[in-house]
């Protein structure tokens, strides 16, 4: 997947263009000089900014950098307090992070600055890459998330940020709730002879980035997955949707292990196979054909950074999308 953009600035509207083929996500990756419309500049000129200031850093600082903010997400992700976290993956991870925000404001009652809903990437067997990065497609092709086997996903807490602990009751509230808003996600859709299919909103984006997956601590073995799956089977598309355990998507002569397949969703161990918070331009994005409020782009963003939801991750950034 890469992007272009119509417009300027937070309002421009974003064209997900995804590569369907090895070959063509092998193409699209050395898209690098495509011109991002918005603030009017060029994709290399970016790419190009980022490496010089990484380079009068100093290569050292550079790698120390990333190391700790990498490690650092990897650690919120673990869920280092008592209190655990998940992550959820069904497509372009915009608009389903603008979904599951909803459900921390509206059902969880969380304010702006407790919020926990962050995009990033999961599910590789590959993890991190050598300097300890896990990209976008604007990186060097050693960290970019699809070569490394990961998916675009949504993380979210099950208690708010700064909670030394929450109880069992808090707990299996928020899981329901978000296991509630994932499965709601799929779109029911039926083939000729009547069988009903559970597809993404997004069916143009296809590939591996793109597969439905659940990290829970200690994947199918987690008590979290028992309510997962009893809210799999309330959903109107339980017959269309199968959990199965993931072990990590690889690659072998090109080939995924865990492929994009309709209704099949993997469930993985998500202390084992860690998310990594995707980069700040990701975060409280505008949706594929959706515009978001400036509350949510803006000051939601704003609150949730300033909490420590997410940061620097080391690769390239865009603040004028």
């Amino acid at each position: 997947m890469y992007v272009e953009a119509k417009g300027t600035g937070s309002d421009a509207e974003p064209i997900e263009k995804t590569p369907t083929t090895t070959t063509e996500t092998r193409s699209n990756l050395d898209r690098r000089s495509t011109l991002l419309a918005a603030g009017g500049l060029a994709l290399s000129g970016a790419i190009s900014a980022f490496t010089t200031a990484a380079a009068a850093a100093g290569p050292a600082k550079a790698t120390e950098a990333t190391t700790v903010s990498v490690a650092a997400s990897a650690a919120k992700a673990a869920g280092t307090s008592s209190v655990p976290t998940v992550y959820f993956g069904n497509g372009c991870f915009w608009g389903r992070q603008h979904d599951f925000v909803v459900a921390e404001t509206e059902i969880l009652g969380r304010k702006p600055d407790q919020l926990t809903s962050v995009t990033g990437y999961a599910g590789g067997a590959r993890g991190a890459a050598p300097d300890g990065r896990v990209c976008y497609y604007y990186a060097n092709d050693a960290s970019v998330y699809e070569r490394r086997g990961h998916a675009e996903v949504v993380r979210v807490g099950l208690a708010p940020p700064g909670s030394s602990s929450a109880s069992p009751e808090e707990q299996e509230k928020a899981m329901r709730a978000f296991a509630q808003v994932y499965f709601s996600q799929f779109v029911p859709r039926k083939t000729r002879d009547g069988k009903l299919l559970a597809l993404r909103q997004d069916p143009q984006d296809a590939g591996p980035g793109y597969r439905n997956v659940v990290g829970l601590p200690g994947g199918i073995r987690s008590p979290l997955f028992k309510i997962l799956e009893e809210e799999r089977a309330k959903s109107s598309l339980a017959s269309a949707i199968t959990l199965v355990e993931g072990r990590g998507n690889d690659f072998e002569n090109g080939r995924p292990s865990e492929d994009d397949e309709v209704g099949k969703v993997f469930i993985y161990d998500s202390v084992s196979l860690p998310f990594f918070a995707a980069e700040r331009w990701h975060q409280f994005h505008n949706g594929l054909g959706k515009s978001f409020d400036k509350t949510y782009r803006k000051g939601y963003k704003k609150a949730a950074e300033e909490a420590g939801a997410f940061g620097d991750t080391g690769c390239p950034e865009f603040p004028f999308l």
